[in-house]
């Protein structure tokens, strides 16, 4: 028995449903960037306005946990613990150790598995600090 022949427009409306399909599935099982945020972050590079910071970036750190706290150490034994919540490209931190604090906001620039790029502005200045995951 003779198999019917598919018309050409009906082939091509199946390819159509079938990458429509899959590029929803794609869009609806996405990574979520706070997931990809939670761990131990370490600076590799401090720059600012362009230049790079005389300062050793590995001491500057965070650590993102799936709770919503955060903690940050850096140079000078500077110290930060408080939430954490992450909007689009904006991350927001709020330290709760200095009573003092206010919430910051600092622009995600790039965040994949393995590395993180913020921007900042401290001073007037802008200042990017480029992260390595370390756990």
């Amino acid at each position: 028995m003779k198999q019917p022949e598919l018309n050409f427009n009906m082939t091509k409306s199946i390819n159509y449903i079938g990458l429509f399909i899959f590029a929803f599935y794609l869009f609806s099982c996405g990574i979520n960037n706070e997931s990809i945020l939670l761990g131990n972050w370490q600076a590799v590079n401090i720059e600012e306005e362009g230049n790079a910071l005389k300062v050793d970036p590995g001491v500057v750190k965070f650590n993102f946990k799936e709770n919503g706290n955060y903690t940050f150490s850096s140079t000078l034994n500077y110290r930060e613990a408080g939430s954490w919540n992450l909007e689009g490209n904006i991350l927001y931190t709020l330290d709760t150790v200095n009573q003092q604090s206010v919430e910051k906001a600092v622009q995600v620039l790039h965040l994949s598995t393995d590395s993180l790029s913020i921007k900042m502005n401290r001073n007037d200045n802008s200042r990017i600090i480029e992260l390595k995951k370390t756990q």
